[in-house]
């Protein structure tokens, strides 16, 4: 009992917990899908969040993402908190200079959702609190993933019984829609009425339109409106790419993090 209240200290010390008696921080170990856990946010302030933490175990940044892991462990007994963050920069958000955190996965039980879910619950328990969660199936296991309130949880094997090992809330609606943003404005610039292509592009459009309106003016107004949907579309399409990167970026360290946790023994089990 001792250990387990040590090792959620660490954790929660990772997570900006000030006070360390879960009976005297009640909030402090909340999973607020979507927003946040403990006192770390979801969101663009992210370097507010990031400084108040103590020393990762592994750290990686690649085209302006970056992975973070801290690893606490009490004998046999090991809790990880993940962290991805995306470069305000990259998606044009203020303060331009800082990062956002964009997803957050504990797997220590003491963390919880109001409704007392945690690492530990069974699938039953979790779609009770989560009913439009929906399975993802993985190599190596199954995410369960309400998408919309921005919460998944992993199981370690596909069998109906298996807990829950990880707990992650992502800002994926808002990621996204920052991402097409960006990709829209990229997309723009090139999509210009100077642009020989583009122009070439709307002269077709315009006499498809005209052979189907009759009104030449209603025509190239309807080809101005398809062009723009187009560019959407692809923003969209590449938003939504960007999405799954990080998400396989994400799942991809988190795998690898596995691999160095030690086999827990069973009582009375010798066996090297």
């Amino acid at each position: 009992m001792k250990q387990q209240q040590i090792l959620t200290i660490v954790i929660a010390t990772a997570l900006g917990v000030s006070a360390l008696p879960p009976a005297l921080a009640a909030e402090d170990n909340l999973i607020i899908p979507g927003q946040s856990i403990g006192q770390t946010h979801l969101g663009s302030n992210g370097d507010v969040y990031l400084n108040k933490l103590p020393g990762a175990a592994v750290s990686d940044t690649s085209m302006q993402k970056t992975q973070i892991v801290w690893v606490s462990k009490s004998g046999c007994q090991r809790n990880t908190l993940y962290i991805s963050t995306i470069s305000n920069a990259a998606l044009n958000v203020q303060p331009i200079r800082g990062v956002t955190i964009a997803h957050i996965e504990v797997t220590s039980s003491w963390f919880h959702t109001p409704d007392g879910i945690s690492t530990g619950s069974t699938r039953t328990q979790i779609l009770r609190q989560f009913p439009d969660a929906r399975l993802e199936q993985l190599s190596d296991g199954k995410i369960l993933s309400d998408k919309a309130k921005g919460i998944a949880f992993e199981f370690a094997n596909n069998a109906d019984t298996a807990p829950c090992i990880s707990i992650g809330t992502a800002t994926l609606g808002t990621l996204l829609t920052k991402r097409e943003q960006f990709h829209s404005n990229r997309l723009g610039e090139s999509v210009s009425i100077f642009n020989h292509q583009t122009q070439a592009r709307l002269q077709d459009l315009s006499q498809i339109f005209t052979g189907k309106l009759g009104d030449p003016q209603a025509a190239q107004s309807q080809a101005v409106s398809v062009l723009g949907q187009t560019v959407s579309q692809q923003a969209y399409l590449l938003a939504f790419s960007d999405c799954f990167y990080f998400i396989g970026i994400g799942i991809l360290l988190s795998g690898i993090v596995i691999l160095f946790f030690k086999k827990i023994r069973k009582p009375g089990d010798s066996s090297t």
